[in-house]
């Protein structure tokens, strides 16, 4: 499956590569050169939470934990799977499933989205479609925690083990549900703050030296 979505990728890559070589003769060029002209904004919100994450996973692996929570699940909170979240799940966790469910699940869905999307998209997106994108990101963080808990059933883990897991992180979601009915100019208010906060901490990763 994913040999099969890389093939169409790159089919799609050289194809708008081919048209806009011609002259951009079917609108495929120019699309082609939006996405090529767009990896320096996305390269500008990005490396500096790369260079930053593996330190900040440094300090995090020695923090003692006092809850019944497992100690993987708050870092795959904030860092996505291929930032530092597998790697700080697979070294927490306390077996080798919630490993993956931390790591894997929930470092893939919400990790993700707070420490990959939500700068990224706030950093390219125009200013009059950035409240449109945060309800549209707060709708789907509201489903995550459906997903993971499916995911840890998958994995035959302990239901009694993955609702005490899972509890914060379904606390969080109905607090946004709520919000986002109630509120919805507080919440929105937050992710703009949070996006704040992640640039500060890309540039400072940009600049400081490692």
């Amino acid at each position: 499956m994913i040999d099969i979505l890389f093939t169409l990728v790159t089919c799609s890559f050289i194809l708008g590569a081919i048209d806009f070589i011609i002259g951009n003769k079917f609108g495929l060029g120019e699309k082609f050169k939006e996405g090529i002209c767009a990896t320096g904004s996305l390269a500008f919100n990005m490396i500096g939470i790369y260079l930053v994450i593996p330190i900040v996973s440094n300090y995090i692996k020695i923090l003692p934990t006092a809850s019944t929570i497992d100690a993987s699940i708050l870092p795959t909170c904030l860092f996505a799977v291929d930032m530092g979240g597998l790697q700080l799940a697979l070294e927490l966790a306390s077996t080798p499933e919630v490993a993956i469910l931390s790591g894997i699940l929930l470092a893939s869905m919400l990790g993700a989205t707070l420490s990959f999307s939500v700068p990224v998209a706030i950093g390219i997106i125009e200013e009059g479609n950035k409240e449109t994108f945060l309800i549209g990101l707060i709708i789907g963080i509201i489903s995550i925690p459906v997903g993971v808990f499916v995911g840890g059933l998958v994995l035959k883990i302990d239901i009694i083990t993955l609702i005490r897991n899972l509890l914060p992180l379904f606390m969080i979601v109905l607090i946004f549900a709520v919000l986002i009915i109630k509120s919805p100019n507080t919440i929105l208010g937050f992710f703009r703050i949070l996006s704040k906060i992640l640039m500060i901490i890309n540039i400072i990763g940009i600049i400081v030296p490692k």
